[in-house]
């Protein structure tokens, strides 16, 4: 079946409609997904602040099939809403009740649930440190973390542990010894049998660990032992690109790592020490190898340097740090708003919305609004061929900063215009959906499937992430239209509760999954429970704290007690 097929299928929307009870309900299910997407975390290896003792990969699966169609989904349905407004009440409107309905809710967010989602993370990072170091030492990692020599000297000789990573964060104990800078315990590593080249489960290797903390001794040590300056870990970074590494991440890292903190201006003269190194060695090997050689990743395949990479650099290079607040700020990789980001990204989505309300008002693009639409479907390609910033390898990367990443406002921006052009499309035309299943089989039975196949091979992977995203974008449309033509109270309340749900959650999650972290259940049934406890309270919070208060008010507008639905539509970018 053709996307136009989904398009032209099913009647099309009555122009008098007062709302789209169906993608009400979707965009709570966005929101609702977003609190499961958070709690999994923490149940397989992912750079979160908890790491439960009970791991499942299974979530990791769950979490990479929600993350790659969710906040696109999203957006599209954010832009649907914008336009109706847009359509019955005029430009005006549409700004003023975004700025009151997002804008301010960021603003107030900035000032609280951030700071406190802040503060419960570098909580849970202390605790997590503080009980793997109270657990029993029965590893050679275990050993190196917790710095016990004499547990040391009873696993260094054995074989079945020299290159065995910690089940925790997949780290190889001779990169341990890189990232603690222990360079006697490095030469004894090696003397032992460690594999100088041996990947930690992301693929960074030795050589990546001590450029990234600037262990330019140790560097010399890898290099004359055998370490290749030219391997990449499976992001296709060289070990000297550790060394670009901005200082709020370097921050973050050597906190989940339990390392001391180390002075910036000392690290980064480290870092120089190191850069220059494997840069000249990497020189003398290209010309000793001749050409047609190429790198190396930690499983073994060829690659070269790609215009991703060119971008990355240049996305996260020096010439976009400021000082603000006697603090050094990277403007696109510097976290500011943590899970708010699409706050934020929803009003450079209503700027530029308002910039070309002028052509939305034209009979032109009224006319050729399902053609437009159908060209944004491929564009999506373009800003998914530079996901890699992130990382999740699957799905679009996550941008925090001051300034939106440009290739993720642009890829949102897709998403939002089509369904800014949906609106006036499902007034004379059907809504997308119609063969909901066919989507969602395409999707996870097709897409999915072939990318875990070929995720080695760009272009093939690309093109599977933008099939899977739309066509779950317009099998999920589908679904819910089915399921909910009309109004549903129970659904309506969680619709309006869910964007409250969405902006407390995280402190909330994160708390529950430190103070279970060492409960020996099920890596499911934990997962469950965090849902269901942090779903529970904060329903609870919302009905008696927020819904008939000035927040409530703030977030979904005045409550109307009338039984008819109210003409305006639901809050985030709605």
């Amino acid at each position: 079946m053709s996307v136009t097929d989904s398009l032209t299928s099913s009647p099309p929307i009555r122009v008098g409609d007062d709302r789209r009870h169906d993608l009400d309900a979707l965009r709570a299910f966005a929101m609702l997904l977003g609190i499961g997407l958070h709690a999994s975390l923490a149940y397989f290896k992912a750079p979160w602040a908890v790491q439960d003792s009970q791991q499942n990969e299974l979530l990791g699966i769950f979490f990479v099939l929600v993350h790659g169609f969710r906040m696109p989904l999203f957006f599209i349905v954010s832009g649907y809403f914008t336009m109706m407004m847009f359509r019955k009440r005029g430009l005006a409107a549409v700004v003023k009740q975004r700025a009151a309905r997002i804008l301010l809710p960021c603003a107030l967010g900035l000032l609280t649930i951030i700071p406190l989602t802040k503060f419960v993370w570098r909580q849970a990072v202390l605790a997590g440190q503080a009980s793997s170091t109270s657990a029993a030492v029965e590893t050679l990692t275990g050993a190196i973390r917790a710095r016990q020599p004499s547990e040391i000297e009873r696993w260094i000789s054995d074989p079945a542990q020299i290159n065995a990573p910690d089940s925790e964060l997949g780290i190889t104990p001779l990169n341990w010894a890189v990232l603690q800078g222990d360079r006697d315990l490095v030469v004894r590593l090696i003397e032992n049998g460690a594999d100088v080249n041996r990947g930690n489960r992301d693929g960074n290797r030795p050589l990546h660990g001590a450029a990234f903390l600037g262990r330019d001794d140790i560097a010399a040590v890898l290099l004359d032992h055998g370490a290749d300056p030219k391997a990449r870990n499976q992001r296709g970074e060289l070990p000297h690109k550790a060394t670009d590494a901005d200082w709020k991440t370097t921050e973050f890292i050597v906190k989940i790592l339990g390392l001391p903190q180390p002075d910036k201006d000392l690290l980064e003269a480290d870092r120089a020490k190191v850069r220059a190194r494997l840069l000249g060695v990497a020189d003398e090997l290209a010309v000793a190898k001749g050409p047609g050689q190429h790198a190396s990743t930690a499983d073994g395949r060829t690659t070269s340097v790609s215009w991703r990479e060119t971008y990355q650099t240049w996305l996260t290079s020096e010439q976009f740090e400021v000082s603000l607040a006697g603090a050094s700020w990277q403007l696109f990789m510097t976290d500011v708003f943590t899970h708010l980001w699409f706050l934020w990204f929803l009003c450079w989505m209503i700027a530029g919305f308002a910039a070309c309300a002028g052509v939305l008002q034209s009979s032109w693009f009224t006319r050729h609004a399902w053609g437009i639409s159908l060209c944004l479907i491929p564009l999506t390609w373009l800003p998914q061929c530079v996901m890699g910033t992130g990382p999740i390898h699957f799905g679009p990367d996550t941008s925090t900063g001051i300034l939106p990443q440009p290739h993720l406002l642009f890829y949102y921006a897709l998403f939002f215009s089509f369904g800014v052009l949906q609106f006036d499309v499902t007034r004379h035309r059907a809504p997308v959906g119609r063969f909901w299943w066919l989507h969602l089989f395409v999707a996870l039975c097709l897409a999915f499937p072939v990318w875990i196949f070929r995720m080695n091979q760009p272009l093939v992977a690309d093109v599977c992430q933008v099939i899977y995203v739309w066509e779950m974008s317009f099998g999920l449309m589908g679904l819910f239209r089915w399921l909910l033509p009309r109004e549903r109270a129970w659904i309506r309340y969680l619709s309006d509760s869910s964007y409250w749900l969405y902006l407390a959650h995280q402190p909330l999650v994160l708390a529950l999954q430190m103070w279970t972290r060492d409960v020996p259940v099920n890596a499911f049934l934990k997962f469950a429970a965090v849902n269901l406890v942090a779903v529970i309270v904060l329903l609870l919070s919302y009905q008696f704290c927020v819904r008939s208060t000035w927040i409530g008010a703030l977030l979904n507008g005045k409550r109307i007690s009338r039984p008819v639905p109210r003409l305006d539509p639901a809050p985030v970018g709605g």
